[in-house]
């Protein structure tokens, strides 16, 4: 890179439109030197450009004591303001987790994102980004990338709003299991649990299902 000294400041060189090829020569000729930045140390500024017949370099400066009072700050300062986000942040998810379903569903964007090789704790809350779904943990464990809520029903229960009723999916334990009064969908029907901790389909165990 070229420049030249104008009233103590740099005039970086140009190359003209016109002028094709190496413009090097016709750059020293017009009085354009090569510049070159010392190595600052973290306490140090560039000062004015000085020159000699062949380069362009800069005096070197050390910081004032209020510079590098100032830097400090600002540095802290945006670190602070990350740290501070980040508490809220934490604070603003930590309150969602006691929503109900459908002040949550309201207010989904707040809740962490589900992503893999996280510990979940049972009844979570978190969003899965892929279909923008709401999911409830049924069981503590860490996340894995084959084992999305969207897949594994005996490990999330997608959160509905009030009065949708869900398909029946067959449970895998108690954890998951339908309590007296849970409705879901299933052949076509909808179907009211009749006992608590039911694992059974309306099929497999009728005594323990009402059609609706």
């Amino acid at each position: 890179m070229k420049a030249k000294i104008n009233n103590g400041q740099l005039e970086y060189f140009q190359q003209p439109a016109w002028l094709l090829g190496d413009a090097t020569a016709y750059a020293t000729e017009h009085g354009y030197k090569e510049v070159v930045y010392p190595t600052l140390a973290a306490t140090q500024l560039l000062g004015s450009p000085t020159e000699n017949e062949t380069e362009i370099t800069f005096d070197v400066v050390e910081k004032s004591a209020e510079q590098l009072m100032a830097e400090k700050l600002s540095e802290i300062k945006a670190q602070q303001d990350v740290a501070i986000n980040e508490m809220q942040i934490k604070q603003v998810q930590t309150t969602a987790q006691t929503f109900d379903d459908a002040t949550a569903l309201d207010n989904k964007l707040v809740y962490p994102f589900w992503e893999a090789g996280i510990e979940v704790k049972l009844g979570k809350k978190y969003l899965y980004v892929m279909n923008g779904n709401l999911y409830k943990v049924l069981q503590p464990h860490t996340t894995q990338a084959d084992w999305t809520p969207d897949i594994t029903p005996a490990l999330w229960k997608v959160v509905q709003p009030e009065g949708v009723i869900p398909n029946w999916v067959q449970p895998t334990g108690a954890h998951d299991a339908y309590m007296k009064g849970e409705k879901v969908k299933f052949n076509g029907s909808i179907y009211e649990s009749l006992i608590n901790a039911n694992t059974y389909s309306p099929t497999a165990y009728p005594a323990g299902w009402k059609k609706l």
